[in-house]
């Protein structure tokens, strides 16, 4: 959904950390923003909206951009988007799975 007041407080106060480490102290500050640009409420919602869940996905992601852009909040260094990284999710969960982390519902 777009972005609310919610989202930018919380982006807002990452921003000025990031800013008062970078250009105060000087360090090298890589800041990234997971995307998560699908999950079963983007997938209902695309379905209602009759779109892809890739194009409702990158709507609200750029919407989502232009709100921070519009704050004055410098962009991310990266933003790696799940659906990218399907397999290694994936793997991951198996692996929790077969630590008696996490379990199947069904």
């Amino acid at each position: 959904a777009p972005a609310h007041l919610g989202h930018a407080r919380t982006y807002l106060q990452l921003d000025v950390i990031r800013r008062i480490l970078r250009d105060y102290f000087h360090f090298d500050v890589v800041f990234v923003i997971n995307i998560t640009d699908i999950d079963d409420k983007i997938i209902a919602r695309a379905k209602e909206e009759g779109v892809t869940v890739q194009q409702l996905a990158r709507r609200w992601e750029e919407a989502f951009f232009q709100d921070m852009a519009a704050l004055g909040i410098d962009p991310p260094t990266a933003s790696p988007r799940v659906s990218d990284h399907i397999p290694e999710v994936t793997a991951f969960i198996q692996k929790l799975e077969s630590k008696g982390f996490a379990y199947e519902l069904s």
